[in-house]
């Protein structure tokens, strides 16, 4: 018995199908990814403003006590004791920043980005080890208030840093907000 044949019979195309199924997939991939890096942005620069809150009324706090205290701290007829009491006045206001400060910074580092991410993740090293400073400077203040009188070298450094790398992480849409929150100058 002979069977009749058309011609060769080919596979039937897949590959069509698969190349569709290829670019759905890249195209979710890419659509969800966005929208994860967008959250990522938007939850570090929220800890951005809320540490710059948190430092500048730490330092405001500081310097409002150290108004307060220094017509009597550099008296020459205040007794020694209240000199002192003055003095842990002002580096309980340092001491209490600092410890605000150190918890801002360990909830930025806890603060997740995907592993891809990298320029957000620098940014949130960058930030976190600039809170790290400030709060270190306070610390020291909190030890001596003369530091105050030093003055602190690192923060205009740290500043630049944390502003370059976050202003690149952010990109073009976000960068007049880092100006915002992290002026230059």
């Amino acid at each position: 018995m002979e069977e009749l044949s058309l011609g060769p019979t080919r596979p039937p195309r897949r590959w069509p199908w698969v190349l569709l199924v290829v670019v759905v997939l890249g195209a979710g991939f890419s659509v969800m990814d966005s929208r994860a890096r967008d959250r990522e942005v938007a939850e570090l620069i929220s800890a951005v403003e809320v540490g710059e809150t948190a430092v500048t009324y730490a330092e405001r706090r500081v310097a409002a006590m150290v108004t307060y205290a220094s017509p009597a701290l550099w008296s020459s007829s205040t007794p020694p004791g209240a000199r002192r009491d003055l003095e842990r006045f002002v580096q309980d206001a340092a001491g209490g920043g600092a410890d605000r400060i150190q918890g801002l910074a360990a909830q930025v580092a806890g603060t997740e980005v995907l592993p891809w991410h990298r320029s957000l993740a620098a940014a949130r090293d960058s930030y976190g080890a600039h809170l790290r400073d400030r709060a270190a400077y306070l610390d020291r203040v909190a030890e001596d208030m003369l530091v105050l009188y030093e003055g602190d070298t690192t923060v205009g450094s740290s500043r630049a840093r944390v502003h370059a790398v976050l202003s690149d992480a952010v990109g073009v849409e976000g960068r007049e907000q880092v100006q915002t929150l992290l002026p230059l100058g």
